[in-house]
C-alpha cells in the first residue's frame, strides 16, 4: 500500500519518534529538556517585570545575558542522582535550557536588575524616561 498508512494505535508514539529526527527522542522521552521555564511578562508605566520559574536551581546553574537587544536565560536542569538505584518514573526537567526576549527600545539596559528568591527569578526592565517636546511659542510681529 502507497500513500497513506493507517497505523494501529499502539504503534503510534514508536512511529512518531522514529520520525522526529536525532535528538527529539531523548527530549520527549524526558532524558533532556526542550524548553525554557515558563515566564510571566508585565508592563508598568515605570517598567517592564518578567518573572521566570527555575525551580530547583542554584543561581550558579543559569545565566542571564543581554546581547543586541536579546535578554537571555539559559542554564542546565541537573539529572537526577544515579546510583545503585533504578528510575521508575521521570517527570522532572533535565538538560540544558534557552529563553530568550526580544527586550523593547524604550529599556534602560544600564538600571536592569535582577533577585532570585525560591525558586522564581525576577528581572526588572526600567523604561527610559519619556522627554517630553518642548513647545516654545514664537511671537508675531
Amino acid at each position: 500500500m502507497n500513500g497513506l498508512a493507517i497505523l494501529e494505535p499502539q504503534g503510534l508514539w514508536e512511529y512518531y519518534l522514529s520520525n522526529l529526527g536525532p535528538g527529539w527522542t531523548e527530549v520527549l522521552t524526558g532524558t533532556e529538556c526542550a524548553c525554557g521555564p515558563e515566564t510571566d511578562i508585565v508592563e508598568g508605566k515605570e517598567n517592564y517585570l518578567l518573572l521566570a520559574e527555575l525551580p530547583g536551581l542554584a543561581e550558579k546553574d543559569f545565566k542571564v545575558e543581554y546581547e543586541q537587544g536579546v535578554l537571555t536565560i539559559s542554564g542546565r536542569w541537573p539529572a537526577p542522582p544515579q546510583g545503585e538505584t533504578a528510575t521508575l518514573r521521570h517527570e522532572r526537567r533535565t538538560g540544558e535550557f534557552t529563553r530568550s526576549f526580544s527586550i523593547p527600545e524604550d529599556v534602560e539596559l544600564e538600571r536592569i536588575e535582577a533577585k532570585y528568591t525560591n525558586g522564581v527569578l525576577q528581572l526588572t526592565l526600567p523604561k527610559k524616561e519619556v522627554v517630553k517636546p518642548k513647545t516654545v511659542r514664537v511671537e508675531i510681529h
